[in-house]
């Protein structure tokens, strides 16, 4: 018997799916599906969606802050392209510095996250 998956794993599915399906939309290739994310980086996602069905609201520099951060504790720095091999990902910059579809692929999941929360 298939365990079902708890409201936050999926919501934090769906809404990492929208953002990695934004990036490839822009030229950004390489990330792998929610299910095949390292538990560490799995963990960041649900976590996020836990605290918001908990009534935390995140503005888009939260959001940002968190997964960009925890790449970056896990040594994780910007490359030109998304290199998992070498930790390598084009969003590892300063809030300031992302262009602007990537802003936008932090905004879809924001706004996913919010929706699907309600």
């Amino acid at each position: 018997m298939k365990k079902e998956k708890d409201r936050s794993t999926v919501i934090a599915a769906v809404c990492y799916e929208s953002y990695k399906t934004w990036l490839k939309m822009n030229g950004e290739f390489g990330r792998k599906s929610f299910e095949s994310l390292e538990m560490w980086e799995k963990a960041v996602y649900i976590d996020i969606a836990r605290r918001a069905l908990a009534g935390e609201q995140f503005v888009l520099l939260d959001i940002y802050e968190i997964i960009v951060g925890a790449r970056i504790n896990q040594g994780w720095v910007f490359g030109n392209a998304f290199k998992e091999l070498l930790k390598e990902d084009p969003t590892v910059v300063k809030y300031a510095e992302l262009r602007d579809y990537q802003l936008k692929g932090f905004e879809l999941y924001l706004r996913t996250m919010n929706f699907l929360v309600g």
